[in-house]
């Protein structure tokens, strides 16, 4: 059961990375001039690289949408998405310190 929920997010990863290939073709800044498009699929690709287990690449991945997003209320589920996955990877004095990080918005 499990290998068949993972399953999905192969194929979801390999279209969002191809998303965001095309994204950062848009410009020299896509954040602004496609925000929401820009937020979507990178709170996309953040998510599912860090359910593949791809630690580094979610965590960079969510990290551009903590520096580029506008509103805490954009930022906030990405916070969740790291805190959970440093807290997956036994890094749970950095999970809380991203979560103050967040509060503290």
């Amino acid at each position: 059961e499990k290998a068949s929920k993972v399953a999905a997010f192969v194929p979801a990863a390999l279209y969002l990375r191809l998303a965001l290939k095309y994204i950062r073709k848009l410009g020299d800044n896509p954040w602004e001039s496609h925000y929401d498009l820009s937020l979507r699929v990178y709170r996309e690709i953040t998510n599912i690289e860090l359910c593949l287990g791809n630690f580094d690449s979610g965590i960079e991945l969510g990290q551009q949408v903590i520096n580029n997003a506008h509103t805490l209320e954009d930022k906030l589920p990405t916070y969740l998405s790291l805190a959970v996955a440093k807290g997956r990877q036994h890094r749970h004095a950095e999970s809380l310190k991203l979560c103050q990080e967040a509060l503290l918005r």
